[in-house]
């Protein structure tokens, strides 16, 4: 979607207020050039005091819609077109479903200009990559976008569950990690004794691109016991009605509570999200009496 170099302030699925992120936050200044990723048309446009500000959205026949926001301006034909649809509509708000043959376009045309517009911090194109049909999100990363990134994940803390037989949360206690560098950390002491039978964990994590400072989300988490998989997920895709399960994914209390964002390696009750690889064990250590595991 842009030309040289492609730093990330955000990733797709990072953890956000209430929601995960669907998209990748591209830094550039105001008024670099924004280009579509392939053929297509232009399907909708949308102008908005918050959200992604000024959008676009581009349906290809791949079946796939790609998303620009928070765009300082459209191409000058689709400002034109815009600037009309406000005047007849007498207000600014907009959100217009574009006749198919109105703006055709073919990769690497010019669409827009990166902004600061909507819901923002600072001027990023917000990009995002759908499927069509469904809906659903999917990550932009899996679609021959590269970006600079030699930097390891960071762990931050680790979090121990006494789990009930149904999977409910009895209790959590953290655990501090210190890095020994080349990506590996140690707990304070490496064993944690337990009196339950069912346990889990969470851990907070972030990741990081080369160039940037940003506390990004990460990609995947995988949790072995004995060295068989016990429970993973790899943030590809998710559907825009799970997001309200993005609090069972995450230590919504901790959050509330403290600011901290601990990702659970182990299944709540009732979560309905679907990119998780996991057996009927969902996440769940279980141990007997004298049992030693390796995490």
């Amino acid at each position: 979607p842009v030309r040289g170099t492609i730093q990330l302030t955000g990733t797709f699925g990072e953890l956000r207020s209430n929601h995960f992120h669907a998209g990748l936050d591209i830094r550039g200044e105001v008024g670099r050039p924004v280009y579509a990723i392939a053929d297509g048309y232009i399907s909708q446009i949308r102008v908005s005091v918050s959200g992604y500000g000024q959008a676009l959205y581009v349906q290809h026949p791949s079946g796939h819609t790609a998303v620009y926001g928070h765009l300082d301006r459209f191409r000058d034909d689709i400002m034109a077109y815009t600037r009309r649809q406000q005047y007849q509509q007498e207000r600014f708000l907009l959100d217009e479903e574009v006749p198919r043959d109105s703006f055709p376009v073919r990769q690497g045309d010019l669409i827009g200009y990166i902004g600061e517009r909507g819901f923002v911090s600072g001027p990023h194109l917000h990009f995002e990559i759908r499927d069509t049909k469904t809906d659903r999100y999917l990550n932009p990363m899996n679609f021959g976008i590269t970006v600079p990134d030699s930097r390891q994940p960071l762990i931050r803390g680790l979090r121990f569950y006494a789990l009930s037989e149904r999977g409910r949360v009895l209790s959590g206690k953290d655990y501090s990690v210190q890095s020994r560098g080349t990506g590996k950390y140690v707990l304070s002491v490496d064993t944690l004794y337990t009196d339950q039978p069912i346990v889990a964990l969470a851990i907070k994590a972030y990741d990081q691109q080369d160039g940037r400072p940003n506390m990004n989300g990460i990609y995947s988490l995988e949790m072995y016991q004995d060295s068989q998989l016990n429970f993973a997920y790899h943030l590809d895709h998710f559907l825009v009605e799970q997001n309200r399960y993005f609090n069972a994914h995450l230590d919504y209390e901790e959050q509330r509570k403290n600011n901290s964002w601990f990702q659970r390696g182990f299944l709540l009750p009732g979560n309905q999200l679907d990119f998780y690889e996991t057996d009927e064990r969902q996440g769940r250590i279980k141990l007997a009496p004298g049992q030693v595991s390796t995490i």
